[in-house]
This record gives C-alpha cells, sequence and structure tokens, in this order.
C-alpha cells in the first residue's frame, strides 16, 4: 500500500523550479567542460610534430620533424653557436696571401689530348695543377658542387690544430665508437692525442677518430661537434672557399655537405703549406701506435693506393661513400716540380686512382717531367699490403 504525503502547491512548484535551476547550472559546467575538451584536442593535434612544416636531415639522410619548441631552441642554439664560432675566429689561423687558381694554360695534355685522360673523363670532376703556381693544367667539372666524401678530413684535421695542440689528450665517448665505417677501433673511455686521432682520421679515415677530435674540441670552447664544423665553415669562409659547405666532420653524405675540385685544390694547398703535421702523415705508407696506459695499439695503414706505388706521390686524402663515390687529393712531386690532382666521383678504387695519375701525368708533363705509366695491376699489388 502506497503512502502519500500532502505537499501544499506552493512547495511542489518551488521544487519544479529548484531543479530547471540546478540543471540549468549543470549544463552550463557541462558545455564549458565540453569546450575545454575541444580546444585541448585541437591543440594537442596542431602540436604534433607532423603537422608541422620544418624538416631536418639525419645522418642517414632521412627526414624527420621538428616541434615547435625545438625549432625555438634551434634557433637560440644557432645564435649561441654564431657567438662561439665568432670567438673561435682569431683561433683559425689564415695566412694574409691566399693562394689562387690560375687558368691560363691550354686544357689538354701534352702529345695527346683528351685521349689520355680515359678514366677522367668517367668520373664527375677532376683537375691537375701546379702546386707552386697555381696553373692549371687540366680540369673537368671542376667548379661543380659534388659531394666529397672524406677529403672533407683534411680541413677537420686543420680546423683541429688551430684549436687544440698536438700532444692534447681527448677521451673516447661512446657515441665516438657507433659511428659507421670506417673506424680505426676506439674503445671507451680510452685517451688519444691530437696528432694519433689525425694519424687514424687521415691515414686509414677513421670516423671514431675525428668523431673524438670534433666533439672534445667542441667541448672544450663550449660546445659540442656542431660547434666544430661551425669553425669548419668558418675556416673555409675564410680562406675565400664560395662552393664548400660541411655539416659533419668525417665526410657523410649530405645535401649540405658539398664541395668542388677546385675548392678541394685550394684546402689541400693550404693543409700542406701551413702545417707541417699535415703533410708528414699524410705521406707516410702507414704508422703504428704504440699501446700505453691511456689506450691499445694502432694499425694504421695509409689507404691512398698512390703512396709507394706513383713515383714521388705523397699525399694526400681518399674518400668514399654511396652518394660521393669514390674521391681523391692526390699530390706528387717529381724533379722538384709538385703536381696535385683531384677526382670526384669515380665508379671505383682502381678508377680513382688510375684517374688520378692520369691527371697527375697531365701536370708533370706540363714542366716537361716524363708521364708514369700506372696500371691497375700496380694499383692491386698495393691492396695486398693492406690483407
Amino acid at each position: 500500500m502506497r503512502i502519500y504525503t500532502y505537499r501544499p502547491p506552493r512547495i511542489r512548484r518551488a521544487e519544479f523550479v529548484n531543479v530547471k535551476h540546478h540543471k540549468k547550472h549543470l549544463n552550463r559546467v557541462l558545455g564549458i567542460l565540453f569546450f575545454l575538451v575541444i580546444v585541448f584536442s585541437v591543440f594537442k593535434y596542431f602540436e604534433r610534430p607532423e603537422l608541422l612544416s620544418g624538416f631536418v636531415e639525419d645522418s642517414a639522410s632521412s627526414k624527420k620533424t621538428v616541434g615547435v619548441s625545438n625549432i625555438l631552441q634551434s634557433e637560440i642554439n644557432d645564435k649561441q653557436k654564431e657567438i662561439a664560432v665568432n670567438n673561435l675566429s682569431p683561433f683559425l689561423k689564415v695566412s694574409p696571401t691566399i693562394w689562387k687558381l690560375s687558368f691560363n694554360q691550354p686544357q689538354q695534355a701534352i702529345g695527346g689530348g683528351p685521349g689520355l685522360l680515359k678514366e677522367v673523363f668517367e668520373t664527375k670532376s677532376g683537375i691537375s695543377v701546379n702546386f707552386a703556381t697555381g696553373e692549371v693544367y687540366f680540369n673537368y667539372n671542376s667548379d661543380k658542387r659534388l659531394p666529397m666524401a672524406s677529403t672533407t678530413k683534411i680541413m677537420t684535421a686543420m680546423v683541429a690544430l688551430d684549436l687544440a695542440s698536438l700532444d692534447e689528450q681527448f677521451i673516447v665517448e661512446e657515441a665516438a665508437t657507433k659511428v659507421e665505417p670506417t673506424v680505426v677501433g676506439l674503445r671507451v673511455g680510452e685517451k688519444l692525442t691530437t696528432k694519433e686521432l689525425l694519424e687514424g682520421g687521415l691515414l686509414t679515415s677513421g670516423n671514431d677518430a675525428v668523431g673524438v677530435l670534433a666533439q672534445g674540441i667542441g667541448e672544450k670552447y663550449g660546445g659540442n661537434q656542431d660547434l666544430f664544423v661551425a669553425a669548419m665553415n668558418e675556416k673555409a669562409k675564410l680562406l675565400g672557399l664560395k662552393n664548400t659547405h660541411f655539416t659533419n666532420p668525417q665526410g657523410y653524405d649530405d645535401l649540405e655537405h658539398y664541395s668542388t675540385a677546385e675548392d678541394l685544390v685550394a684546402i689541400s694547398h693550404y693543409a700542406l703549406t701551413n702545417y707541417p703535421a699535415i703533410a708528414k702523415i699524410v705521406d707516410l705508407k702507414e704508422d703504428f701506435i704504440q699501446a700505453n696506459a691511456s689506450h691499445h695499439s694502432f694499425n694504421l695503414p695509409n689507404w691512398n693506393m698512390l703512396i709507394d706505388t706513383y713515383p714521388g706521390a705523397d699525399g694526400v686524402k681518399i674518400g668514399n661513400t654511396g652518394e660521393a663515390g669514390h674521391t681523391t687529393v692526390a699530390s706528387a712531386t717529381r724533379g722538384g716540380q709538385r703536381i696535385i690532382s683531384v677526382v670526384l666521383g669515380a665508379d671505383g678504387i682502381l678508377k680513382r686512382d688510375m684517374a688520378a695519375s692520369e691527371l697527375l701525368n697531365v701536370g708533370f708533363q706540363h714542366v716537361g717531367i716524363a708521364p708514369f705509366m700506372m696500371t691497375e695491376d700496380i694499383l692491386r699489388n698495393r691492396i695486398k699490403d693492406w690483407y
């Protein structure tokens, strides 16, 4: 049996009004909450990095996106880097007179013309230059911007010697041991001198060795490897190079990492003229670094195959990446005359060094010295020294 409680009409009306009032407030609160949820969702949606238009390339040249905060931080870092590089500029060695190329010579090989340069024309770029005078004896696409692989390390070595002494020690961090080959096999925690790291970088093209140098020197001046690379670009600017730009100290492929045969000749000439330590290292057939309390031993063959095969060869640096192909800066001195050549974009090491030999021969012919008939068999026998 239901029991009904009598409530006067006035009370029932008041209760009805109160219910409507509370529902009205509740709807307002729910509406505000719904609006906040929508705003938050929209904010998170547009905050996602993939919806932004800023892109950067990683070391493998794959594209990644960056968020707004990262872009702002990058701008701050760029300003800090610019200030730091300006502070480093006085330490970057630049001679008062800059050596320049002269294109006044006839562009052909004496006594044969382009027919003697078959291997050169199978590459992307090449040049033959008198080291003393800058006279260009032959050039082929020599002003074309191209990836240059580990010939980069010539500039790396100069900047390292500008900013650190030969006996200064740097600690191997874990990141340096995880770089792509070629490596000399550094171990975490080892300490090596600038000289030892340069030998590893210039002879055996150790990407780990130059990584330790770049990071260590960058930290020394309050930055990291990026600061070191910025110093490399500043050095290129001070040397008057218009077609060279670096994004890393090793020579890894990157759209913004490039040079030309002409610029590489200028870089190499400056390095060999003003840095005796570099000139001495690149002239070695091989080197061996004894183990000590700071590190284990290192066997360092010079992978420039023209050393000990082409008469008078005394440098400079080879390279190889997927985009750059096989590259080299080659130098030789015969009869008191020195010739320097550059080859970019060869299909293999034999083609690279045959082309470099052809360009050296062109130069020596112009100064009255007989060419040396390099063969692939000579080069193959040189390769056996490494195995």
